[in-house]
């Protein structure tokens, strides 16, 4: 945490009031004042004369030990000089050939005080060709601490947390109402500086309603804070706000970015995996105020728990939120292990903020953890039967009761329906036979019409069947045009009905002509020639090439269509996408309808042309 002490400074209400000790917050108030606290203890200290204190291993000597001395003798083995380590306290102290580096209370025994202040610059610490140098008073404060008793402290933060006694002042006890703000106003004593003057009461309801949803309050909630005069008003806010849904999806994102949340795989295909049920848990585990042990135990071994629940075993997914990779020419072994050392390098971040990554390849330079150490974390995680290439995706089914209402209230109405169902149809046709016997519409039938010529565009083979049909063959070129065209006397066009039918020369036996036995029916075209036009093709005008008038058509229904290739693709106008039937799985023959915006056909000899493009993928039609 590296925010400036004044970052806590409140214009009106102190912090306090933010984390109310209600029961249902109690937990989150007391961890969030006492690291705060803490912080704004130490940051008070840091500032305080080094003259009028006793000196502080962590403050005042640790620093300057890192800085000029560990180079040499550190962390780091390869730059070790003279089996010597400063930051372990047993080399320190430890006597040696030359004496102990340090006695403790003697600093004219101490080897360390010697060295520093060598005469001899051959023999003076640190070393002239490393460019670094001590002050004279870097040197004093080594001498006063080793004079005072060379009082020794592992890093701060392997310290058990101890409770700071709050600064008194006289003045700012007017001010303060928490211990917090006894710090924060002691601090700003010290820059000479005051407090900031009290928010208005909109000003505070939009701060706290940010810090605590990401959102800003409402007309409505302004007006109601603004409305109430009483002393718990501002406690009131803040506890509508915990209660609030937006509480936790505001503060779980922190917590989903440290744990490197994401709902697709990474590397180079990125593809999609369902880790949203995670997310929820964990929005909802800030929402419930769930303790911060069951919050850990839960996300690294919830499914190791005596008899785990549904919810239990999905706070796991906290282990799978690591990158997998698809690509095929991976070592599976590789990456394997990499999706260990990512679990490792993550829950030794987001759960002791330390960067453990280091100790991967070697001793870790800054924090007490050996290599040795970090493979024994490893071995926690090793044993998960997973891949490399592809990972394990272990499925759970996540319970949604939104969706169980939604699938029952479903399964209800389809019951229903097929209760009526006869009714339904006996209704349809008793309806369509009033309809024929009054004579407002005519029966409907359908009309086979042998065609009157076929080609193919592309070299195709096309043959009429006994049927009526026409089947391709021959040359298979990667786009084709079939073009049927039909002679009719028939009023009123309504429909044209497309069968595609399998065949035993067709592949597998199925309806299509590619390799799998589908087919991609692109677009499909149909135009008619005038009475006049025709008139002119018997007369010898244009026998061969009548003009047609495009109909347009509007809608477009089949008995089955392949996900993704939907029969009103064929009547799109985009000759890149178009109909598919599933050929490798459903060899069966398919049916289309296509209804024309306008009926066609006026009663006399007309002719009819159909192109069926198969231009899947291409840019023209």
């Amino acid at each position: 945490m590296n925010l400036p002490a004044t970052k806590f400074t409140l214009a009106n209400e102190s912090l306090m009031h933010c984390f109310p000790s209600s029961p249902s917050n109690r937990r989150i108030s007391h961890s969030a004042l006492a690291a705060i606290a803490c912080f704004v203890a130490f940051q008070t200290a840091t500032t305080a004369g080094a003259a009028d204190r006793p000196v502080d291993f962590s403050r005042d000597v640790r620093p300057i030990l890192s800085d000029r001395c560990f180079g040499c003798h550190g962390p780091d083995a390869t730059t070790r000089e003279a089996d010597l380590r400063l930051d372990h306290k047993q080399d320190v102290f430890a006597k040696r050939e030359t004496g102990a580096v340090v006695v403790a209370g003697d600093p004219e025994a101490s080897e360390l005080i010697v060295r520093i202040t060598h005469a001899d610059a051959d023999l003076r610490m640190p070393p002239a060709d490393s460019n670094l140098s001590l002050n004279a008073a870097e040197i004093e404060l080594l001498r006063r601490w080793i004079q005072e008793g060379a009082t020794w402290e592992e890093h701060w933060a392997f310290q058990p947390i101890r409770r700071p006694q709050p600064p008194v002042s006289n003045e700012g006890s007017q001010w303060a109402r928490n211990p917090i703000d006894q710090f924060v106003f002691a601090r700003l004593q010290q820059e000479g500086l005051a407090p900031s003057p009290p928010a208005d009461k909109e000003t505070l309801i939009r701060r706290v309603t940010l810090d605590l949803t990401g959102l800003p309050p409402s007309i409505a909630e302004i007006d109601a804070f603004l409305a109430d005069q009483s002393e718990e008003a501002y406690e009131r806010v803040v506890d509508r706000l915990l209660r609030s849904r937006h509480y936790g999806e505001h503060f779980a994102r922190e917590w989903l970015d440290a744990a490197r949340y994401a709902d697709t795989n990474g590397y180079q295909y990125d593809t999609e995996r369902t880790q949203w049920p995670w997310r929820d848990w964990v929005i909802q585990a800030y929402n419930d105020n769930k303790p911060f042990d069951e919050f850990t135990v839960e996300q690294l071994a919830g499914d190791l728990l005596p008899n785990p629940t549904i919810e239990q075993r999905i706070a796991t997914g906290f282990n799978r939120n690591h990158g997998i990779t698809i690509e095929g020419g991976v070592i599976d072994e590789e990456y394997r292990t990499e999706y260990v050392i990512d679990r490792v390098v993550t829950t030794s971040t987001v759960w002791m903020g330390m960067t453990m990554i280091c100790a991967r390849c070697h001793d870790h330079k800054y924090d007490p953890i050996s290599q040795r150490e970090f493979y024994q974390l490893f071995a926690f995680f090793n044993q998960v039967p997973e891949r490399g290439n592809s990972g394990f995706d272990p499925r759970v089914k996540a319970p949604n009761t939104k969706l169980e209402d939604l699938s029952r209230q479903l399964a209800e109405s389809r019951a229903a329906l097929q209760n009526r169902e006869a009714d339904i149809v006996t209704a349809q046709q008793q309806w369509e036979q009033r309809q024929v016997s009054s004579g407002e519409v005519t029966q409907p039938a359908w009309h086979v019409i042998p065609p009157a010529s076929y080609q193919a565009s592309s070299g195709a083979d096309l043959v009429l069947q006994d049927d009526g049909s026409v089947l391709a063959g021959g040359k298979e070129p990667a786009q084709e045009t079939y073009e049927i065209v039909l002679n009719t006397d028939l009023r009123n066009v309504t429909a044209i009905r497309l069968e595609a039918l399998t065949h035993p020369t067709l592949p597998h036996n199925g309806p299509g002509r590619a390799f799998n036995s589908n087919f991609v029916l692109s677009e499909v075209e149909v135009a008619v020639a005038t009475v006049a036009e025709r008139s002119k093709a018997a007369s010898g005008e244009s026998e061969d090439q009548p003009d047609y008038e495009t109909v347009k058509l509007a809608k477009a229904i089949a008995d089955y269509s392949q996900q993704g290739f939907e029969i009103g693709r064929s009547i799109d106008g985009n000759a890149s996408t178009g109909w598919a039937v599933d050929g490798p799985t459903r060899k069966e023959n398919r049916v289309a309808i296509f209804t024309p915006e306008r009926p066609f056909g006026n009663g006399e000899s007309n002719r009819v042309r159909i192109r069926l493009r198969h231009h899947y993928g291409s840019a023209h039609a």
